[in-house]
C-alpha cells in the first residue's frame, strides 16, 4: 500500500512539474506582469495608468465610441472599462455624450486628454521599445498575430 501512495505522489509531482514548467497560462501571467510594469513605471509621471492610457487611445483613434466597443477592442471585462471612463470623465480626459434614445452613452476623448497622450507619448515610446527588447522581435510579431485574431473574433 505503500509503494502506491509513493507513485501516487511521484505522478502528482510529474504533474506539478509539467505545469509549472510548460503552462503558457502561467508564464503569460507572468511576462504580462513584467511588461505592464515597464508601462506602469513609464506613465507615473503622468499620472495615468497604462491601462487608462490604452482606453485613451483607443477612443482618440475610433473618434467615438461605446464603453462595449472599447471592452472588445481593448479585450477588458465591461466593468473595468466602465470604472476606467469613469475616472477618466472625472479627470476631463474623456467625455461622455448622449444618444438619441439617452440610453447610450459612447464617449470621445477631450482636448485634455489628448494633450495628455500628446505628452505621454515619448514616454510610452521608450517603454515600447524596452517591452520590445525583453519579448524579442519573434514573440512581439506573435502577439500583434494573436491581437488581430482577438479583435476578428466576435
Amino acid at each position: 500500500m505503500k509503494n502506491k501512495n509513493l507513485a501516487q505522489t511521484k505522478l502528482d509531482r510529474d504533474h506539478a512539474e509539467e505545469i509549472f514548467c510548460t503552462c503558457i497560462g502561467a508564464r503569460m501571467r507572468a511576462i504580462t506582469r513584467a511588461v505592464s510594469a515597464i508601462y506602469e513605471d513609464a506613465m507615473r509621471p503622468y499620472r495615468i495608468r497604462f491601462s487608462q492610457m490604452n482606453i485613451l487611445v483607443a477612443t482618440m483613434q475610433t473618434g467615438e465610441t461605446l464603453p462595449a466597443e472599447l471592452s472588445r477592442m481593448l479585450q477588458l471585462d465591461h466593468s473595468t472599462v466602465s470604472r476606467g471612463v469613469g475616472r477618466m470623465t472625472e479627470r476631463g480626459w474623456l467625455e461622455t455624450l448622449e444618444d438619441e434614445d439617452g440610453r447610450l452613452a459612447p464617449v470621445r476623448i477631450t482636448k485634455k486628454g489628448q494633450a495628455l497622450v500628446a505628452k505621454a507619448y515619448p514616454a510610452w515610446k521608450e517603454a515600447q521599445q524596452q517591452a520590445c527588447k525583453l519579448v524579442g522581435p519573434e514573440f512581439e510579431s506573435e502577439i500583434h498575430a494573436t491581437m488581430n485574431t482577438l479583435l476578428k473574433t466576435p
